[in-house]
């Protein structure tokens, strides 16, 4: 039985090791090629993920916990928790703009490493999803909601 089982977790590390090895060298040029430059490209702004959203040229992705979005949300975003980013990224399409999201932008920092180390092009919310909601009120929300990509 312990031979059987040694065998079975070598053949998933063979199988496994070139993929980890993959996003890893990705998120090594990433990381190994980062400038100023780079340091403000990440960055997206309130006003960028706006304008994208209303020409549907980006996807806004809300990271948050299941609870922290069903107290509120933007119906304008795709909600794929943190925690299960490393098994539904696949989801995303690799030919947009992606902008992670949280209220503040910690999380969202985590989610567009990951994402840029699997290919994406990925930016996260410079302000965060607090200050996006405080620049949506009143008549601004109006005009957002009625500004969206009809579904």
């Amino acid at each position: 039985m312990k031979r059987c089982l040694y065998s079975c977790f070598l053949w998933i590390g063979l199988l496994f090791t070139p993929l980890l090895s993959s996003a890893q060298s990705n998120l090594d040029a990433f990381i190994s090629s980062f400038d100023y430059a780079q340091r403000k490209e990440m960055k997206a702004e309130i006003a960028e993920v706006i304008a994208g959203l209303q020409a549907d040229t980006l996807i806004l992705l809300d990271i948050r916990f299941d609870e922290e979005r069903q107290a509120w949300h933007f119906p304008a975003s795709q909600h794929i928790p943190l925690p299960s980013l490393t098994t539904r990224h696949k989801e995303l399409p690799k030919d947009r703009l992606i902008v992670t999201a949280c209220p503040k932008k910690d999380r969202a920092i985590i989610a567009m490493l990951y994402l840029q180390s699997e290919g994406y092009r990925v930016k996260y919310l410079k302000d965060g999803l607090i200050a996006l909601a405080d620049a949506l009120r009143g008549d601004a929300a109006r005009e957002f909601t009625q500004a969206l990509p009809k579904q």
